[in-house]
């Protein structure tokens, strides 16, 4: 979204705030922004996931913020970057997401 773009929503909800009980435009569109846009996930969000799952952290293969998870149904690694503090990115959420959708797969097949 560009700055004309930005402008002219501003501009929108400060007319329309009132009626929906806002006193404050730049908090409605906070909060549509945020609704849209979810906060991401931290990295230590994405292990806590992994490891109620099942996954187990491999040691470490070197220097570096990289942490390799694996899961003995599964034969990839799930590798993540970054400090636990870290905002996670994108495709790490959907590599995550990924394969604990291919584990609840894998297990459902077993159980039949």
């Amino acid at each position: 979204m560009n700055g004309f773009e930005k402008a002219s929503l501003l501009n929108f909800v400060e007319r329309r705030s009132s009626i929906l009980g806002f006193t404050n435009a730049s908090t409605l569109v906070t909060l549509i922004y945020y609704t849209i846009c979810p906060m991401p996930k931290k990295v230590r969000e994405l292990k806590q996931m992994l490891q109620k799952a099942g996954f187990t952290l491999l040691p470490k293969r070197g220097k570096g913020s990289h942490s390799y998870w694996n899961h003995p149904l599964l034969s990839n690694p799930v590798v993540l970057s970054g400090k636990d503090g870290n905002d996670a990115k994108p495709y790490q959420e959907k590599d995550v997401t990924a394969a604990l959708e291919e584990l609840e797969q894998l297990e459902q097949g077993d159980e039949l």
